[in-house]
């Protein structure tokens, strides 16, 4: 099983599913505070836990495929603080419902982005709602699983991560 999944997973993590993460990060990020996020070295790994202290979360399913996907936007705590203050304009040194609800929104609108690309890819993913988790409650991606984890850099010392998990749907 575990060989399937894996031929699976590398279906997925192919450089034109990578690359509709990728994209839509930059897109948000840059159309939401007119400023670029640089992407670092991309990597698959097993038994992940997001590196970020605050975690948007969402399941994405492709129900042709059987495959159920992950995908997280994880961020250090200082850099949610600087999203929040650029995009509206409040200073915050501490998180809140204000920031997790931000958190969210942008765990969706990435997701929204990709979505659209690999729609015209013939992907057919369907949508979970996003939620917010803090580094202490995170989940960790089982041993059976893999992860391929995109990191960013945003003004030169904010990080953040797109982490995109592959396992096969339940029944």
């Amino acid at each position: 099983m575990l060989d399937e999944l894996v031929g699976k997973a590398k279906d997925y993590f192919n450089p034109q599913f990578a690359s509709a993460f990728a994209q839509s990060a930059e897109h948000t990020i840059h159309h939401s505070i007119k400023q670029r996020i640089v992407m670092g070295r991309p990597s698959v790994k097993r038994e992940f836990v997001s590196e970020g202290d605050i975690i948007g979360s969402l399941l994405m399913t492709d129900a042709a495929e059987k495959i159920q996907c992950r995908m997280q936007l994880s961020f250090r705590n200082e850099t949610a603080f600087y999203l929040m203050d650029k995009m509206l304009g409040e200073s915050v040194k501490q998180v809140s419902p204000a920031v997790k609800d931000l958190v969210g929104e942008m765990t969706n609108m990435i997701y929204c982005h990709a979505r659209k690309i690999l729609n015209e890819t013939g992907s057919r993913f369907i949508m979970g709602i996003p939620q917010v988790r803090l580094k202490e409650s995170a989940l960790t991606t089982p041993k059976e699983q893999l992860s391929y984890v995109i990191p960013f850099v945003l003004a030169g010392v904010h990080d953040l991560w797109v982490e995109i998990s592959v396992f096969q749907k339940q029944n």
